[in-house]
C-alpha cells in the first residue's frame, strides 16, 4: 500500500524517495473515504499497519545488503546487482538468473538493497527521474560504477522501449563514471536458458580477467549531460529546426517560436533517409515515432544545407507514460554519435530542469497561441478526412488542407491569437469548395489582419481550462459553416467520461483516454470500423489499444477494431492487405443490414 503513498518530486534531481505532496495524499484519502466510508477506520489502520510492515522489510533488506557488501569488500570479491522491474524478481520471469550467479559463489543484491541507493545525486543524468523505479535503476548503476566490488546487470523485457532509454543512460553513466560496462540481458517468455547462460558466463569471465589485472578503474565525477546550451545570443545566430512530432503541430510550434523572436524552421516529413538514420542512431527498441523524428533532424544536418554551429534542434517534452518524456536524452545521444555534438537542443519544457536552453523559455503568450491554434488544427484534420473521399482530383483535399494551414500559421506568426482566428475564418468556407473540384485560387492572398481587441491581455487571469473552452467555442463556431462539420469535435473532458466503462482514471495520461474514449464516442455515433495506429512495442498503446478491444466488442458487438503496429521495417503490403480486409468486412456488414431492412 505504501507504494501508493510514495513518489518523486519531478522537479528534483536526486533519487531520494519522499512522501507525495499533500494534495496528492489528500486525493488518495478522499478516494478511500468515498469508496470505503463504512469501513474508513479499518482502512486507515490497515494502511498504517502496511506502512510499518514495509518499513520493517526495507530496513532488513538494506541491513542484509550492507552485510553482503561488507563481506565481499573484506574478501576482495564482488557482488552483482541484477537490476530489474519488480515483476522481474519472479523466477519464472527472470529464468532463475540470480541463481546462475549465486551457484558460482557470486552474491547478488537487488537494486533496492544497495546501501545509499536512495541518496544518489542524479543531477547529471540525462533522463527525467519521474518514478522510484528510474531512481533505483540509475542510482544503483552510479554506485556500481564507483564501487570496485559491485558489478551491474540490467534485466530488460524484450522489445520494451522504456527499458531501452534506461539501458542507454545506464551504459553512459557507468562508462563515464569508471569505464565499467554493464551486462544488459533481454528476456522473453522462452524457457531456453542456453544463450542466457553463455552471456552470463562470458560476463563473469570478462570481470575475472579484469580483476586479475589488478587495474582498478579510476572514478570520475559525472559531468553535465547537456554541455552545449542554447543561449540568448543563439536567437540571432542559430536556426531552430523543428522535426514533425506531428506535421501540423510542428508548424504551430515554429510560428509560436518565431513570435518569441527565434529563427524557427519546420522540417519536411521524413522519408527513407530519415528512417535509415533514426534506425542507425537511436536504440532500435525505442518506438518508431522517436526514431523517425530524430532521423528527420539528422537527415537535415547531413544534407549539407546546415552547419552545426548555425542550428539547434527542437523536440517535444512532457512528463508522462510516453517515451516523449525522454526524447531530449535520445536526441542528445544521437547527435553526439552522429558527429553533431555542437548542436544544442530546445524543448517546450518551461521548467528545463537540465538547463538545456537557458536562452529560451516558452512564455505564457506562446502557450496561449499554441493552445488557441490546436482546436483549429484538430478541426481541419477532421475535415480533411471527411472531405478526401469526395475529392474529384486526387490530392485536392491535401492541397486545401495545406493552404488552410498556411492561413492559420501565417496569422499566428504575424498577429498571434487573433491573426490565427482571422485566418481560420477566411479559409474555413473555402474548404467546402474542394467537393466541387475547387480549392483556394492561387491569386487568393490572405494578408490583411487587424487586431480588433487585445484578447490575449484579457486572458492573463483566466484559468487554462476556460481558455481552452474559449478556443474550442471560437473554432467550432467558425467550422459550423462547413457542410461536413455536422457536430462539434469532442473535447477531452467528454472523452474522459466516454472511457469510464473501460479504463480506470489511473490511466488518464495521453493514450489512456484518447483511444478507448474516441472509439466509444464514435461507436455511439454510428461508426463501426476502427484502426488503431501504434508504434511497434508501445506499451501504453498495447494496454489501452489492443488490450481493451475485447471489452469494446462486448459493448458494441458489431464493431471492427484493427490494431496496426508500425516500425522502420514494417511491410506496407501487409498493412494494405489488412486494411482491405477491414473494408471488405465493413461492406459485408452494410450489405447484411440492407437485406434485413
Amino acid at each position: 500500500m505504501k507504494q501508493l503513498l510514495i513518489g518523486i518530486d519531478v522537479g528534483s534531481t536526486t533519487t531520494k524517495i519522499t512522501v507525495l505532496n499533500k494534495t496528492t495524499e489528500s486525493l488518495l484519502y478522499s478516494d478511500y473515504r468515498r469508496h470505503h466510508a463504512d469501513q474508513l477506520a479499518s482502512v486507515l489502520f490497515a494502511i498504517r499497519y502496511a506502512d510499518m510492515a514495509e518499513d520493517s522489510f526495507h530496513q532488513e533488506l538494506l541491513a542484509e545488503g550492507e552485510r553482503i557488501l561488507k563481506q565481499v569488500t573484506e574478501e576482495n570479491r564482488y557482488a552483482v546487482i541484477p537490476a530489474s522491474r519488480p515483476y522481474q524478481n519472479d523466477p519464472l520471469v527472470n529464468h532463475n538468473l540470480p541463481e546462475m550467479f549465486t551457484s558460482l559463489g557470486i552474491p547478488v543484491l537487488t537494486a533496492d538493497a544497495v546501501p545509499g541507493v536512495n541518496d544518489v545525486d542524479l543531477t547529471n543524468s540525462r533522463l527525467d527521474v519521474v518514478n522510484n523505479y528510474h531512481a533505483r535503476m540509475l542510482g544503483s548503476a552510479v554506485i556500481a560504477a564507483e564501487n570496485p566490488h559491485l558489478e551491474y546487470v540490467q534485466i530488460v523485457s524484450f522489445g520494451c522501449g522504456h527499458d531501452a532509454y534506461l539501458s542507454d543512460e545506464i551504459i553512459r553513466l557507468m562508462k563515464q563514471g569508471s569505464g565499467k560496462i554493464p551486462l544488459v540481458l533481454k528476456l522473453d517468455e522462452s524457457e531456453i536458458q542456453g544463450p542466457l547462460r553463455i552471456r552470463v558466463r562470458s560476463f563473469i569471465e570478462t570481470v575475472r580477467m579484469q580483476r586479475e589485472k589488478h587495474e582498478e578503474a579510476p572514478v570520475h565525477a559525472l559531468t553535465d549531460p547537456y554541455p552545449v546550451k542554447y543561449e540568448k545570443k543563439d536567437r540571432k545566430e542559430r536556426i531552430v529546426l523543428i522535426p514533425n512530432t506531428s506535421h501540423a503541430f510542428c508548424r504551430v510550434m515554429s510560428a509560436a517560436m518565431e513570435r518569441q523572436g527565434l529563427r524557427a524552421e519546420p522540417l519536411p516529413i521524413g522519408r527513407d533517409e530519415a528512417i535509415r538514420l533514426g534506425k542507425k542512431y537511436v536504440h532500435n527498441d525505442i518506438c518508431f515515432p522517436a526514431q523517425i523524428v530524430i532521423g528527420e533532424a539528422l537527415a537535415a544536418l547531413k544534407s549539407g544545407k546546415y552547419d552545426g554551429k548555425d542550428v539547434a534542434i527542437a523536440t517535444g517534452k512532457y512528463i508522462g507514460d510516453c517515451r516523449l518524456t525522454h526524447y531530449s536524452a535520445l536526441l542528445r545521444k544521437a547527435l553526439d554519435d552522429a558527429g553533431f555534438s555542437d548542436v544544442p537542443i530546445l524543448t517546450n519544457d518551461d521548467a528545463d530542469f537540465h538547463n538545456l536552453h537557458p536562452g529560451f523559455r516558452l512564455n505564457l503568450l506562446s502557450a496561449l497561441r499554441i493552445a488557441y491554434a490546436l482546436p483549429m488544427i484538430d478541426i481541419l484534420e477532421e475535415l480533411l478526412r471527411k472531405i478526401r473521399p469526395y475529392e474529384l482530383t486526387k490530392g485536392n483535399a491535401d492541397a486545401a488542407f495545406e493552404q488552410a494551414m498556411d492561413a492559420v500559421i501565417d496569422g499566428l506568426s504575424r498577429h498571434g491569437v487573433n491573426g490565427a482566428k482571422h485566418g481560420f475564418e477566411i479559409i474555413e468556407a473555402r474548404m467546402s469548395d474542394v467537393i466541387q473540384k475547387s480549392y483556394f485560387y492561387r491569386d487568393m492572398q490572405v494578408r490583411e489582419y487587424h487586431l480588433h481587441k487585445p484578447l490575449q491581455e484579457k486572458l492573463w487571469y483566466r484559468m487554462a481550462d476556460l481558455f481552452f473552452d474559449l478556443a474550442h467555442d471560437a473554432a467550432d463556431k467558425i467550422a459550423s459553416a462547413h457542410p461536413l462539420y455536422d457536430r462539434p469535435a469532442v473535447r477531452l473532458p467528454e472523452l474522459v467520461k466516454e472511457s469510464d466503462p473501460i479504463i480506470h482514471h489511473t490511466f488518464d495520461a495521453g493514450e489512456g483516454v484518447l483511444i478507448p474514449g474516441e472509439i466509444l464516442h464514435h461507436a455511439a455515433h454510428g461508426c463501426r470500423a476502427f484502426v488503431i495506429l501504434q508504434p511497434f512495442g508501445c506499451l501504453p498503446n498495447h494496454v489501452v489499444g489492443r488490450g481493451i478491444s475485447k471489452r469494446l466488442k462486448e459493448l458494441y458487438p458489431d464493431i471492427q477494431i484493427l490494431p496496426l503496429d508500425y516500425d522502420p521495417d514494417v511491410s506496407f503490403a501487409n498493412i494494405e492487405n489488412r486494411l482491405q480486409m477491414l473494408i471488405m468486412n465493413a461492406r459485408e456488414q452494410e450489405a447484411e443490414k440492407d437485406k434485413t431492412k
